[in-house]
């Protein structure tokens, strides 16, 4: 049976070149190679096709996933702007998939090259418009609209609080359901009080042993090791019956295929990426018998 594959496989081969380097006629390299490879026929013989092989103007092609820069009677590949040796192809390549800008030379552009109307995004870096400048994003306070607020990844966790945008922090919110709702990347908040007021906390802002295991509740844990308050995570909990009676069970399940507690969101995660990987090895299987059934 693996002879049969094998010698399908060879055949199919020879029908079907699978890269450029297998072409052998000229004819043969003019197409695109199994969707993939597109090809060049040279006194070498049929190669990828990339920008030093291509005529001028080349300013919008990629090859190689890379971009083509015109220099005088020739292309060249680029991955830098400063790579880029001429203001009308500094002004319409994306180096490396970077927006440049000719200042004397090509250079990458920044913040401080937009005006108020266009002052939001640059290669990636968000921008803020503030005292009569573009500038680079680097602090929560500046920041003037939600949406954004809750989506922006800085140096500092950004949270919507009390109607502005400020640094993501437990005790700043004075709302019970905003508190609740409140989740940073390494933190998550509750209410703390035992009647109608707010007092929103997090397991890291307590401070003692007994403190931290008043509020168990929430998923609070006394570390020993490191003589803090951290928040348990599903990941902790090592049994079936210890992770359905965990503080926040209606987060946490027992994912069978890893034998492990997950949070429902990262085991969704685990049953697509899984699905996905049932799928590919039906439709390569599926090929293959196709491909013994043919031979």
């Amino acid at each position: 049976m693996l002879l049969l594959i094998f010698y399908g496989l060879s055949l199919a081969k020879g029908l079907s070149p699978l890269v450029c380097g297998d072409v052998t006629e000229e004819k043969d390299c003019l197409d695109i190679i199994n969707g993939i490879y597109l090809c060049k026929w040279t006194t070498n013989g049929c190669v990828n096709m990339k920008c030093e092989l291509a005529k001028p103007p080349c300013d919008s092609l990629i090859y190689e996933n890379k971009a083509c820069s015109t220099s005088g009677t020739n292309c060249v590949s680029v991955s830098e702007c400063s790579e880029i040796d001429n203001q009308n192809s500094c002004g319409a390549v994306k180096a490396g998939g970077r927006d440049c800008i000719w200042d004397t030379l090509c250079r990458m552009k920044q913040c401080s090259d937009y005006d108020q109307a266009n002052c939001k995004v640059s290669n990636e870096e968000n921008c803020v418009f503030k005292d009569g400048t573009c500038q680079k994003l680097v602090s929560c306070t500046d920041i003037v609209t939600k949406d954004l607020c809750q989506t922006i990844d800085l140096a500092d966790q950004c949270a919507w609080i009390n109607d502005k945008c400020d640094i993501f922090d437990c005790k700043k919110f004075t709302n019970s359901e905003e508190c609740f709702s409140a989740v940073s990347k390494t933190d998550s908040c509750f209410n703390g009080a035992v009647d109608n007021t707010v007092n929103c906390m997090s397991c890291f802002s307590l401070q003692s042993q007994c403190d931290c295991q008043q509020y168990g509740l929430y998923g609070c844990k006394w570390d020993t090791q490191t003589g803090g308050c951290i928040r348990q995570k599903c990941e902790d909990f090592e049994d079936t019956i210890t992770c359905q009676q965990a503080f926040d069970g209606l987060t946490c399940v027992w994912y069978k295929p890893m034998d492990q507690c997950k949070s429902i969101t990262n085991a969704n995660e685990l049953d697509r990426q899984c699905d996905l990987y049932v799928f590919s090895q039906t439709l390569t299987f599926g090929l293959l018998v196709s491909l013994i059934i043919y031979i």
